[in-house]
C-alpha cells in the first residue's frame, strides 16, 4: 500500500498540491493557509539541519504501486529517547488507512535509529480520525496535558 522514504526538494510541488488544500491546513498547527511551492521549498531546506542534527525524522509517505507522494509523517523534537509524532495526508487519501500504516512504519523507525522509548502527539479536536490512527498504533489519551485553551488532544506512546 505505502512505504515510507526521505522528502527531497523536488517534492515541493507534490507537497503543495496535497497541503494548499484548506481541508489539509484547518487540522495542522504547522501548515498555514493559503500554502505555495516557495513555502514548501523553504520547509524541506529547514528540516535539513535538523535532520542532520538528529532532532527530526521525516518521511514523504508515498504509493507502492505508482511511487505519488500522498503525504508527511515525522518525528520532532527528538530529545533522547523521547520524540513527537506529526504527520498529514491530502484529502483524497482520507480514511484508506494510509496514515494508520504510515505512522506504524514511523515508529518502526524511530524506535531503529533513536531507540525511541516515549512518543508524544497531538491532534486537533474537530479531527477525531486522527486520534483513531493514534489509537490503533497503542497510544494512550492524555488528558492531563490538555489545556482547555487549545483545541488539541494529547497522546502518549510508551515504547
Amino acid at each position: 500500500m505505502i512505504r515510507l522514504r526521505p522528502c527531497h526538494l523536488v517534492d515541493a510541488p507534490a507537497i503543495t498540491a496535497l497541503a494548499s488544500d484548506r481541508r489539509v491546513s484547518q487540522y495542522t498547527q504547522n501548515i498555514p493557509y493559503p500554502y505555495d511551492q516557495s513555502m514548501a521549498e523553504d520547509w524541506i531546506k529547514r528540516c535539513e539541519p535538523l535532520i542532520e542534527e538528529k532532532k527530526l525524522l521525516v518521511r514523504a509517505i508515498v504509493l507502492t504501486d505508482s511511487e505519488q507522494l500522498v503525504g508527511i509523517v515525522s518525528l520532532m523534537n527528538i530529545q533522547g529517547k523521547k520524540a513527537e509524532l506529526g504527520y498529514w495526508v491530502g484529502v483524497d487519501y482520507w480514511r484508506r488507512g494510509i496514515v494508520t500504516e504510515a505512522v506504524r512504519q514511523m515508529l518502526t523507525l524511530g524506535i531503529e535509529a533513536f531507540g525511541l522509548e516515549r512518543v508524544i502527539a497531538k491532534h486537533h479536536e474537530l479531527n477525531p480520525a486522527s486520534g483513531r490512527v493514534l489509537l490503533k498504533n497503542g497510544f494512550t489519551r492524555m488528558p492531563s496535558l490538555e489545556n482547555s485553551e487549545e483545541p488539541h488532544l494529547y497522546y502518549e506512546l510508551v515504547l
